[in-house]
C-alpha cells in the first residue's frame, strides 16, 4: 500500500503537470527547479565520502556508465527514427546516471543509508554526479563546430576562473551576509538568502563565464557545504528540496505526452530494460569482481536500477537547446524515469531478503 501510494503521488504530479500545460500555455521553467536540485547535491557533496569508497565507486561507476551509454545508444539506433551516431550517444548518456533523490530515499526507507552498502552507493552517485556536471559544462564545446583543442582549453580556463571566483565570493561575501542574516530571528530570511546565492551564482556562471547555470548552482552548494552554515542550511533549506522535486516533476509533466510514449513503445521498453536490468546487472558484476560481498553487491546494484532528475535535465537540454535529440526521445526518457522510479521503490524491499537467502 505504501509503494502504491508513492506511485499514485508521482503519477498524479506528472499528469497534473500535463493537464496544467493544456490549460495554461506558459510552461513552468523546469530549469529553475533543476538548479535548486543541483544546489542541494552540491550542499551534500563531500570529497571524503568519495575517497572512502573510491576503489569500488570510481571504477564501478565508470564501467556501468559506459555500458549503459552503449546499450542505450544501441536501443536508440534500433528503435529510433533519427539514429545518427551522435544522437544515439546523446540518448545513451541521458540514461546512464541514476537519481540521487530516489536512491537516498530508497536506502533511507530501508535503513541502509549509514551502512557500507549506503556509503558505496552514495560514493557511486558522487561519481555519476561529477560526470553529469562535466557533461553540462562541456556539452556546448562538444556540440559546437569549433576545434576541440582550443575550445576545451578556453573552457578549462573559464571554469578555473569560475571556481576561483565562486570560492572567493563564497568566503568573503556569502560568509558575511549569512553571518549577518543568521543573527536575526527570521529563519525564512536565512533560507531566502541561501536561495538567492544559489540562483545568483548560477546566473554568474552563465553570463560571466559561459558555463552552465547548473554548474554554478552546484558550486554554490559545495562552497556553502564547506562553511560553518552547512548544518543550518541543510536543516532549513534542504527540506524545501522535496517541494522543489514536486515542482520539478510537475514542470516535467507539463511537457510529457503519454500517448507519444505509447507510439514509441519499442524504444520505451528497450530503455526500461537498460535502466532497470542492464545497469544493476553490470554494477553487481563489477562489485563482485572487485572482491566485495554478495550482499553488498546486490543491495548496491538494486538501488541503481532507475533514472531520474539528471536524465530529465540532460534530455531537455540536448533536445531543446542543442537539437541533438528529437522531442519524442526526451518524452520517452521522461516516461521511463517515472516507470523505473516506481519499480525501484516498490521492489527494492525484496532485494535484502533475496540477498539474505542467497
Amino acid at each position: 500500500m505504501k509503494y502504491l501510494s508513492q506511485f499514485l503521488i508521482i503519477l498524479g504530479f506528472t499528469f497534473a503537470g500535463e493537464a496544467l500545460q493544456r490549460l495554461v500555455p506558459l510552461p513552468i521553467p523546469a530549469t529553475v527547479y533543476g538548479l535548486l536540485l543541483l544546489f542541494g547535491v552540491g550542499l551534500q557533496f563531500h570529497i571524503k565520502d568519495l575517497l572512502a569508497v573510491q576503489k569500488v565507486a570510481v571504477p564501478g561507476a565508470l564501467v556501468c556508465m559506459a555500458t549503459s551509454t552503449g546499450m542505450g545508444a544501441l536501443a536508440f539506433h534500433l528503435f529510433g527514427s533519427d539514429s545518427g551516431w551522435q544522437n544515439c550517444v546523446m540518448f545513451g548518456l541521458c540514461i546512464c546516471v541514476s537519481s540521487t533523490v530516489v536512491l537516498t530515499r530508497v536506502l533511507g526507507d530501508n535503513r541502509l543509508l549509514q551502512t557500507p552498502t549506503g556509503h558505496t552507493a552514495v560514493g557511486w552517485l558522487v561519481v555519476e554526479d561529477i560526470f553529469t556536471i562535466l557533461m553540462l559544462v562541456l556539452l556546448p564545446v562538444i556540440i559546437s563546430g569549433k576545434e576541440p583543442g582550443p575550445a576545451l582549453g578556453s573552457a578549462a580556463i573559464k571554469l578555473t576562473l569560475l571556481v576561483l571566483c565562486v570560492a572567493f565570493l563564497g568566503r568573503k561575501v556569502m560568509k558575511k551576509v549569512l553571518t549577518y542574516v543568521s543573527r536575526s530571528a527570521s529563519g525564512e530570511l536565512f533560507t531566502l538568502a541561501v536561495l538567492v546565492f544559489a540562483l545568483g551564482f548560477a546566473v554568474l556562471a552563465s553570463k560571466g563565464f559561459d558555463a552552465s547555470m547548473e554548474f554554478g548552482a552546484f558550486l554554490s552548494g559545495m562552497v556553502l557545504g564547506q562553511s560553518r552554515f552547512a548544518s543550518r542550511a541543510a536543516s532549513d533549506a534542504l527540506p524545501m528540496k522535496d517541494a522543489f522535486a514536486v515542482l520539478f516533476f510537475v514542470s516535467v509533466g507539463m511537457g510529457f505526452n503519454f500517448m507519444g510514449m505509447l507510439e514509441h513503445w519499442e524504444l520505451a521498453l528497450a530503455t526500461c530494460a537498460v535502466a532497470f536490468l542492464v545497469k544493476p546487472v553490470v554494477a553487481y558484476i563489477v562489485i563482485r569482481v572487485l572482491g566485495k560481498p554478495l550482499r553488498m553487491a546486490m543491495k548496491t546494484a538494486g538501488s541503481l536500477s532507475q533514472i531520474g532528475e539528471f536524465s530529465f535535465i540532460l534530455a531537455t537540454l540536448i533536445a531543446t537547446q542543442y537539437h541533438m535529440l528529437p522531442d519524442y526521445a526526451a518524452n520517452v526518457i521522461t516516461g521511463v524515469a517515472i516507470i523505473t522510479i516506481t519499480l525501484n521503490a516498490a521492489l527494492y524491499r525484496f532485494v535484502p531478503r533475496l540477498a539474505d537467502r542467497l
